[in-house]
């Protein structure tokens, strides 16, 4: 028998960045994310090394992030989230 979750999906704004440690210094180590409902979180996972680069050159904040996660946390926070993809600043 195998378990399968389904897997839920959001888009939120990126309201933050949070820089990296170890070898993700001088890169982005976590978006901090907004959800419609203001409630905020932080997810990093998902992002490949280049992204992390990129993002961190070029300010993110204020676009779409595609966030897939498990389930909502009592107080709406997406639980195990990751970035799908970072929408362009013209689909805003």
């Amino acid at each position: 028998m195998l378990k399968r979750k389904d897997w839920l999906d959001m888009r939120c704004r990126i309201v933050g960045v949070n820089e990296g440690k170890g070898e993700f210094a001088g890169s982005v180590g976590a978006f901090v994310l907004q959800t419609e409902d203001g409630t905020t979180f932080q997810a990093g996972s998902g992002l490949t090394k280049f992204q992390r680069k990129a993002y961190w050159m070029e300010d993110p904040v204020g676009r779409i992030a595609v966030v897939n996660y498990e389930m909502l946390s009592d107080g709406g926070v997406p639980l195990k989230p990751t970035i799908e993809m970072v929408e362009k600043k013209g689909d805003l």
